[in-house]
């Protein structure tokens, strides 16, 4: 059996801003309760309910719960189980053995989102390993790393990502993304937040490309486009008004910016969508 460090912690807290970790770590996270955005690497998207992450090391994930989760005081709740980098090189000892687990480990490097099988299965191990302890810890926590290495999961940010980002800068990061994600509805300009982190416009567009590996704007327009996918798949609303409350003022331009983004027009991705959300019940 493997020998790791691993910690398990449960959270319940008025609001989840990140659980950031600047230590090398990977961490599997499970929500309980609560929604909103999440950055992970260079994806952006969302977050709900019962949703499982695994986050490799050096993404430094940024979560935001949705305001409808601040205005009426409800409680994030989460369980994060945190375990250190080193069982990769581990398992790499042994690779006839722990193929199934080396290529979870790899993968986790842009971070993988389960599917509900899967997140419905290891939630369980989590919630029974709360008050675990010595041995019957040690074979949890390997049952759990079991389940999701057999399991298959959504590759989020981008395979050759690399945060390069110290504990210092990603707080002004986290600042920004902060900000973004509060304001995404409206025009955004320039000044404004790069006035948040005292740098002047053009040193601000300077420094959050090298930081984030994308301009200010080519980020703003991904959490729009987050919300706005998640608006077409989980609700009957209008194009236009979803077009609206995303940010997006024309709605000529906002059908040609998500085309250039998805491949495809929204009327086109939400119906490909509940096509294939038909299949799947077959």
């Amino acid at each position: 059996m493997l020998s790791v460090y691993f910690t398990f912690s449960e959270y319940k807290t008025p609001y989840i801003g990140s659980p950031r970790r600047y230590e090398h770590n990977f961490e599997l996270i499970y929500f309980l309760q609560g929604r909103g955005e999440c950055v992970i690497g260079d994806y952006v998207g969302d977050f709900k309910e019962h949703d499982l992450f695994l986050i490799g090391p050096n993404l430094n994930p940024y979560w935001h719960n949705d305001n409808f989760y601040e205005k009426y005081g409800i409680s994030a709740h989460y369980l994060l189980l945190q375990y250190d980098k080193q069982i990769l090189d581990i398992a790499m000892q042994t690779p006839d053995t722990q193929q199934p687990l080396i290529h979870l480990l790899q993968s986790s490097y842009a971070g993988i989102y389960f599917e509900k099988n899967t997140s419905t299965l290891v939630s369980k191990y989590m919630k029974s390993g709360i008050n675990s302890k010595g041995l019957p810890s040690i074979i949890w926590f390997y049952s759990i790393l079991n389940a999701l290495a057999n399991a298959s999961g959504t590759i989020l940010a981008s395979t050759n990502y690399e945060a390069k980002n110290s504990s210092n800068e990603l707080k002004r990061i986290d600042k920004v993304y902060d900000y973004m994600l509060k304001n995404y509805t409206r025009d955004i300009p320039l000044h404004e937040v790069s006035s948040l982190i005292g740098l002047s416009n053009s040193a601000f567009c300077q420094y959050f490309k090298r930081q984030t590996g994308k301009t200010f704007f080519d980020a703003l327009l991904g959490i729009r486009m987050g919300k706005v996918n998640n608006l077409l798949t989980q609700s009957d609303m209008p194009i236009a008004d979803i077009a609206y409350i995303c940010g997006f003022n024309n709605l000529s331009n906002f059908n040609r910016q998500y085309k250039t983004y998805k491949g495809m027009t929204p009327i086109a991705y939400r119906k490909l969508y509940h096509e294939v959300m038909i299949k799947s019940r077959y």
